[in-house]
């Protein structure tokens, strides 16, 4: 039987420590093609989908650290997701992976994302220079004492079409890995402001405080899922529907 190559599996990053969601982020959420939970931790004793879970697929940041009992103000909370049709790569993957890097990698995005989007000049070097700054600022974030909290997988596949019929309407049903880290929230702020001071404490002028209120602002809010990391490929039997 002819073999076909699958994308084994891909990394997704969100932090999570206010209210508020990204546009990204409702864009993400806004797919109405239904999803269906095919399996999930716990379903083989009877067990249902923690409510936790749900609130991180909704981006309700509040609810997810009401569920888990991690106070808002004194949590700074970071969840991976780890996706793929292998359950044990998935787990394998995610739980090994560097989380201290991969969130170093998304807060570098999303701060560059909101400096592009934010500022008045046209200038290529100004920009330029501001995306420069970013990288140094984001790189002197110190993310120490991270704790992993919890961790659940589901199994879902996800319609093709608003209403599905056959097995054929559906995409190849994938594991959904969230493994939930926590830090102190006071320290996670301290460390942002150091690095904001540190990155800033030779730019004096007005360009550059614009540019240090819109950093501090990025690194403090929602980031929206992504997929990052490594992409590799496997052999497998095709699916027969």
């Amino acid at each position: 039987m002819k073999l076909q190559k699958l994308i084994f599996a891909a990394l997704t990053i969100t932090v999570l420590g206010c209210t508020s969601i990204s546009a990204k982020a409702k864009k993400v959420k806004a797919n109405k093609n239904p999803v269906e939970q095919m399996d999930w931790q716990g379903a083989s004793t009877g067990r249902d989908i923690p409510e936790w879970v749900d609130y991180v697929v909704d981006g309700d940041t509040a609810q997810i650290a009401k569920e888990l009992k991690l106070p808002e103000d004194k949590w700074q909370l970071f969840v991976i997701l780890g996706q793929g049709p292998n359950l044990d790569f998935v787990k394998a993957w995610t739980d090994n992976v560097d989380v201290i890097a991969e969130v170093a990698q998304a807060l570098s995005r999303v701060v560059k994302t909101d400096l592009q989007a934010n500022m008045n000049s046209s200038d290529p070097a100004q920009i330029n220079k501001a995306l420069d700054m970013a990288d140094r600022v984001v790189s002197l974030v110190e993310l120490n004492g991270l704790v992993k909290k919890n961790q659940y997988w589901i199994q879902t596949r996800t319609a093709k079409v608003k209403k599905p019929k056959k097995d054929k309407d559906y995409n190849p049903a994938v594991y959904n890995y969230y493994v939930v880290y926590a830090m102190d929230k006071a320290t996670y702020e301290e460390s942002i402001r150091r690095a904001v001071d540190k990155g800033f404490e030779n730019e004096q002028t007005s360009e550059a405080q614009t540019i240090k209120d819109v950093m501090m602002t990025s690194l403090t809010k929602t980031i929206a899922p992504e997929a990052i990391g490594l992409e590799t490929e496997t052999e497998t039997e095709p699916t027969v529907w």
